[in-house]
């Protein structure tokens, strides 16, 4: 059974917080041992997890400018600081923080993922999270594979960062 991570920044009314629970739900729980874990333990969406569905978190209270704190610390310090276990595949659900913190994986055998949800527009913004443009390039070219959800997020990702990551475009999913 493969053990997936899902890092989230929290569970809150967002669209991608609603369709990472409506996705972890609906995978194959006899095939994927799947784990949601969030940066902070706030969202009214964490109710709507399936049981199956392992939540962890790492802080329980959302901190002011937690965005600027994490910067003083390294990806690498950040990973082993907050993904305590083994997992085969570790996804970053969220750009900015979630990626930053899976990118500092130095485990050669687990898979990453980053999920692309918004357009940048340029690359001061996608490295808002980043201590730098280049500490974001660095850590996207970590991961495997990119996701990306619409066409114009993916070429956009492209254009602003220029990596060349396998990128591929999966649409949302919802349960009607």
């Amino acid at each position: 059974m493969k053990k997936i991570l899902f890092l989230i920044h929290d569970l809150g009314q967002g669209g991608a917080e609603k369709v990472l629970v409506n996705l972890v739900n609906n995978m194959d729980h006899t095939k994927f041992d799947i784990t949601v874990m969030t940066l902070f333990d706030c969202g009214e969406n964490k109710q709507f997890l399936h049981p199956k569905v392992k939540y962890k978190t790492w802080c329980k209270k959302m901190v002011p400018g937690n965005s600027q704190l994490m910067k003083f610390l390294s990806p690498k310090r950040l990973h082993k600081l907050i993904i305590r276990e083994k997992y085969d595949i570790e996804i970053a659900y969220l750009e900015g923080p979630c990626a930053r913190v899976i990118s500092g994986c130095t485990d050669p055998t687990v898979r990453l993922v980053s999920w692309i949800h918004i357009e940048q527009h340029t690359a001061k913004r996608a490295a808002q999270s980043f201590r730098s443009i280049a500490e974001a390039k660095k850590c996207y070219r970590k991961f495997q594979k990119i996701i990306c959800v619409s066409k114009t997020v993916q070429k956009d990702f492209q254009r602003v960062l220029g990596i060349k990551a396998s990128h591929e475009v999966l649409y949302n999913t919802n349960e009607s």
